[in-house]
């Protein structure tokens, strides 16, 4: 995926961007990124992976069941 915009904020491993006054991102970035850390202001594109840290799930059956009483 990827994300431009102007660079709001660097600093302290966390990079936001935003690309309408409605939509700002936040991203994490490592210290070995490719390309360096951009400086407030600058126009970027982050590209990026979506990668799950937890996931909760709750059985199938029970929402079925719910819905049938």
């Amino acid at each position: 995926y990827q994300f431009t915009g102007t660079v709001k904020a660097a600093d302290g491993g966390m990079l936001t961007v935003e690309k309408t006054a409605k939509e700002t991102w936040q991203f994490e970035v490592p210290k070995d990124i490719k390309g360096g850390t951009p400086k407030v202001g600058d126009k970027v594109t982050v590209y990026y992976k979506m990668v799950a840290t937890e996931i909760e799930a709750k059985p199938a059956g029970t929402a079925a069941a719910a819905k049938k009483k």
